[in-house]
């Protein structure tokens, strides 16, 4: 609460108690004096705000990553590689499913090795300054490598069906 708003609420406090006060030297009883301070703090609690108790929970402990080593190499998952390397791992995810990234599969998880992740971190680090996001300056440099331009490919099989579909119509 701002400092303003406790002066003027202690203030307004002040003068229903005064009131309340001169308001009992008139009235006799010790229920009329009940009454009236029962009043003055029912009205006083509700223009204070409540301060609610709020639970706080417990940091959780993140599920640790399984720890795997190939042909005696550090691998990576994918979520541990982007944040190796400071970039997001969906970028990461997609650059794996468009084929611009080498990886290997265990289980569900799509794993790279450290030289994979050491390469992919020295590209993001050796951006130029002309790059806002070093994110896409990497994106760019794995297409070129691997297709011999920059554009994006489609990633999914159903975008891949679209664009066959399409160039089947346009040959037609």
């Amino acid at each position: 609460m701002s400092e303003e708003k406790s002066t003027a609420l202690d203030e307004l406090v002040v003068a229903m108690d005064t009131l309340a006060l001169a308001w009992l030297d008139y009235r006799t009883g010790d229920e009329a004096r009940e009454k009236a301070v029962n009043f003055v703090e029912k009205l006083a609690d509700g223009l204070a705000p409540e301060q609610e108790e709020v639970e706080v929970e417990p940091e959780v402990e993140p599920k640790p990553e399984p720890e795997v080593e190939a042909e005696g190499e550090r691998m990576y998952t994918a979520a541990q590689a982007a944040r190796k390397i400071e970039m997001p791992a969906s970028s990461l995810s997609h650059w794996i499913l468009e084929g611009i990234v080498p990886h290997r599969n265990y289980g569900k998880h799509k794993l790279l090795t450290q030289k994979t992740v050491d390469r992919l971190q020295s590209l993001r680090l050796g951006a130029p300054e002309r790059y806002k996001n070093p994110t896409n300056f990497v994106a760019a440099t794995l297409r070129r490598e691997a297709f011999g331009d920059t554009v994006a490919r489609l990633t999914y099989p159903s975008h891949v069906k679209i664009r066959q579909d399409r160039e089947k119509r346009r040959d037609a």
